[in-house]
């Protein structure tokens, strides 16, 4: 039997308790049910209690970037900015070491070299007031009534070219010419006329013909005798 008011378990022939001495009656206490949850440690109710006001005050951080995605952003910026640096050097850069475009500029053949009659031993080139063309080389004869006449510039001769005739002493033209109705091949020329006199004072200029890759030297010979007549030839 228990004792219903120290809880002391004794004999059931004892009429009383041999601890407390009180006796088991109607009025006697009785047993509390018995609870299948553990009552919370005070330390842990006071930590539950103090974690629900922080929990309370607690906000999830709202969707956007975080502190990385805007790192991020900074270094794709910064390399963006750098590559397009980058781009503009190396384009101004092409831009300062390429060749410039070439300059032609079409002229009247009459206004460099006066109508006559020219010759580098070999071909025999008649100019005339209108600007035609008529030569002959050795028994054949040709006509063009409108050659390509025209200044180049330095860009588009030949390195020999320039080392004989630098830019800062003498023009440069280019001369085309041909007859389809005659058995000469065209003729492609480059003309080095002094920068220092006039046409009226031109008596003989340089050339290079590109069909065969010869320096000459073209000498008006109008009513000279051609045997006669000093020419330089480059070969």
């Amino acid at each position: 039997m228990k004792c219903p008011y120290c809880g002391v378990y004794y004999m059931d022939d004892e009429h009383e308790c041999p601890i407390c001495g009180k006796r088991p009656g109607l009025l006697a206490p009785k047993d509390k049910p018995v609870s299948d949850k553990k009552p919370a440690d005070s330390s842990e109710a006071s930590g539950q209690q103090a974690e629900l006001p922080d929990n309370k005050q607690k906000k999830t951080n709202p969707p956007g970037c975080t502190s990385g995605c805007l790192t991020m952003i900074v270094i794709v910026f910064i390399l963006f900015t750098l590559c397009i640096a980058l781009a503009f050097f190396l384009n101004s850069d092409e831009l300062t070491t390429s060749t410039p475009e070439p300059m032609y500029q079409s002229y009247e053949l009459t206004y460099v070299i006066p109508a006559g009659t020219w010759t580098d031993t070999t071909l025999l080139l008649t100019i005339y007031e209108d600007g035609s063309i008529e030569w002959v080389d050795g028994s054949d004869s040709a006509m063009d009534d409108f050659p390509d006449f025209r200044q180049i510039s330095e860009y588009d001769l030949l390195n020999a070219e320039l080392e004989r005739y630098p830019p800062e002493l003498y023009t440069y033209y280019e001369l085309y010419y041909s007859d389809p109705y005659s058995t000469l091949p065209e003729y492609h020329f480059h003309l080095f006329i002094p920068s220092d006199i006039t046409s009226d004072e031109l008596t003989s200029f340089d050339s290079y013909n590109c069909n065969n890759d010869l320096f000459s030297t073209f000498t008006r010979i109008d009513s000279q005798d051609i045997s006669s007549t000093p020419v330089t030839q480059y070969a």
